[in-house]
Formats: C-alpha cells, sequence, structure tokens
C-alpha cells in the first residue's frame, strides 16, 4: 500500500488498455494462493520524485504487472530540457514491508544541461564540476537500486552510470588550448 499511496499522490496522467488476470487457488473454504498478472499502457505520466528536483514529464510506455512486482518500459519523458529516450523501472516485494526499486535510464542532452540538472541534486558539486569544461551532446545511462522508502536518504541509493560524449569540446585544458571533436565514454 505505501508503494500504491505514494505513486498516488505523486504521479498523474492516463492508463489504458487494462488487463488484469487473477487465478486463486482454494481449497475447503480456505484460501491458499494467488496470482496476479496484467498489463497496461501509460500514457503523459507525470512524476515527482523528489521536492527538490523537477518532475519527470510526457511519460509514455507500458507496464506489465506479475504477482508482486510492476515492470514499466518507458518510450519517452523529459525533465529540464533532459530527454528520456528509454528505460526500465522495476518495482518489486511489493507485498512485503521492504518494497524495492530498479531503474534504468537513457538520457540525453547536451552537457550544459546535464550540468544543470545535477547542480539542483545533493551530489557534491566537485565530483562533476570538471564536466562544466565541455561543451557537447551526452547519452547517459543511469542505474539505480534503492528500498521504497518515504524518507529516502542518498547515501541508501546504489547508482551507476555511463556516458557518452560524441564531437564534442573539452575548452581551456591548459592556457587557452582546447579539444575539439572530443569522443568520450567514461563511468
Amino acid at each position: 500500500m505505501s508503494t500504491f499511496n505514494w505513486m498516488n499522490k505523486n504521479s498523474v496522467g492516463n492508463i489504458s488498455n487494462v488487463k488484469i488476470e487473477v487465478e486463486s487457488d482454494f481449497t475447503e473454504g480456505n484460501y491458499l494462493n494467488s496470482e496476479i498478472k496484467g498489463k497496461f499502457d501509460c500514457i503523459n505520466i507525470e512524476i515527482s520524485y523528489m521536492e527538490s528536483m523537477p518532475s519527470v514529464k510526457n511519460i509514455f510506455g507500458s507496464a506489465k504487472i506479475i504477482n508482486d512486482k510492476i515492470i514499466f518500459n518507458i518510450n519517452s519523458g523529459n525533465s529540464k530540457n533532459l530527454f528520456l529516450s528509454s528505460g526500465e523501472i522495476i518495482l518489486y516485494d511489493l507485498q512485503t514491508d521492504f518494497e524495492k526499486a530498479d531503474i534504468s535510464l537513457d538520457i540525453k542532452g547536451n552537457n550544459d544541461q546535464i550540468v544543470n540538472y545535477l547542480e539542483l541534486t545533493r551530489i557534491e558539486k566537485k565530483n562533476y564540476s570538471k564536466l562544466q569544461k565541455i561543451n557537447g551532446d551526452v547519452t547517459l545511462n543511469l542505474k539505480l537500486k534503492f528500498p521504497l522508502l518515504v524518507d529516502l536518504e542518498a547515501e541508501q541509493i546504489e547508482y551507476l552510470s555511463k556516458a557518452s560524449i560524441m564531437e564534442g569540446k573539452l575548452n581551456n585544458i591548459y592556457k587557452n588550448y582546447s579539444i575539439d571533436n572530443l569522443n568520450l565514454d567514461f563511468e
């Protein structure tokens, strides 16, 4: 219920083409087991995932329900000039008190826009300050894993990111020297 309540409070949009199957076993009047399967389409969803951060808007995709797990496949979305090109969000252990989430997002944007977004986070600026010297378009794969808690602390989030910059420019690396046509992959 806590995941449902959070989603109900922090997201708006439409779902369509909802199909749900429930298979239950009853023996001599006793309830034994239940399996739930389902799917639906997500249309123009907006999620406010953290008070201090801009919401993610225009989310389109689909979802599957498999017992105590919901798998969202994201086709598009955006947040403050960053574009979500694809993603997968898995919410699981939903029938326990310790619900969890695994998230993998493919994000595209200009490096300046990514730095501007990072400035809104609690991430220490020294961890990304050198990125400010780079110009170019970035493709970023961000993976997150965390418990679904209302008061989630940043330290409770496991994350991995991979980024690629193609045909970028690294400005003023030494005196007035710069690198043009920079191709860079980093984790």
